[in-house]
C-alpha cells in the first residue's frame, strides 16, 4: 500500500471512530517497511504517513479522536508509529491555521 492510500485508509478509521481498526490497519501495513536489527519503521516513511493523513483531516473536528489515539499509542508495543502519524498531522493541521489566520 503506498502512502497516500494508507493515510486515506487510515482517514476512513478515523472518521468512522475505529481507532482500534486504525491501530491495527497502521501496524499490519507498516510491518514490511521495519528494519532487520531493531525492528522499527523507518521515520521517513511515518512523517510522510502523517503528513497525508493530517492534509484529510485538517477541516474534521478531530481532537478528541486524535487524543484517543495517542492513549492507544501510550498502551501498545507500536506505540512509536501510531505517535509520529499523530505529530505528523498535528504539523500539518496546525500549519494550515496558521495560514488560514494570516490570510
Amino acid at each position: 500500500m503506498d502512502v497516500e492510500e494508507l493515510a486515506y485508509t487510515l482517514y476512513l478509521k478515523f472518521r468512522k471512530g475505529d481507532l482500534e481498526g486504525f491501530k491495527n490497519v497502521l501496524i499490519k501495513s507498516l510491518e514490511n517497511e521495519r528494519t532487520e536489527k531493531l525492528r522499527l519503521v523507518k521515520t521517513s516513511v511515518l512523517n510522510s504517513v502523517g503528513r497525508e493523513f493530517g492534509k484529510l483531516i485538517a477541516e474534521e473536528d478531530w481532537f478528541q479522536r486524535m487524543l484517543n489515539l495517542w492513549r492507544i499509542s501510550l498502551g501498545c508495543r507500536e506505540g512509536r508509529e501510531i505517535r509520529y502519524i499523530v505529530i505528523n498531522a498535528l504539523g500539518v493541521i496546525s500549519r494550515r491555521n496558521l495560514n488560514r489566520h494570516l490570510s
